[in-house]
């Protein structure tokens, strides 16, 4: 029961340890102020994001798949929006 336990934390601290930690704030209300936090990421989540829509003064800041950092990358010429997609901790 001790080596279960032992082995528990083991994943645990290594699962910490490749968690990827973004900002994250959703600022849908461009009169409301986005109170920023930290959020650590699931697995599937390996990069941290930032849209923000100056016109608007909309900003998201939140974990995501790659694959999401890739569609906005792609629709970037056609709309007035500014993205950051990084894949360090708090790079947001």
């Amino acid at each position: 029961m001790a080596k279960l336990a032992v082995v528990f934390a083991l994943v645990t601290v290594l699962y910490s340890a490749e968690a990827l930690l973004c900002h994250h704030c959703v600022s849908l209300d461009p009169k409301s102020l986005c109170q920023i936090a930290e959020e650590m990421c699931e697995p599937r989540n390996t990069h941290c994001i930032f849209v923000n829509y100056p016109k608007s003064n909309i900003h998201i800041r939140r974990c995501v798949p790659f694959s999401e950092c890739h569609i906005l990358e792609e629709t970037k010429n056609a709309t007035d929006f500014h993205t950051v997609c990084c894949d360090t901790d708090l790079c947001n």
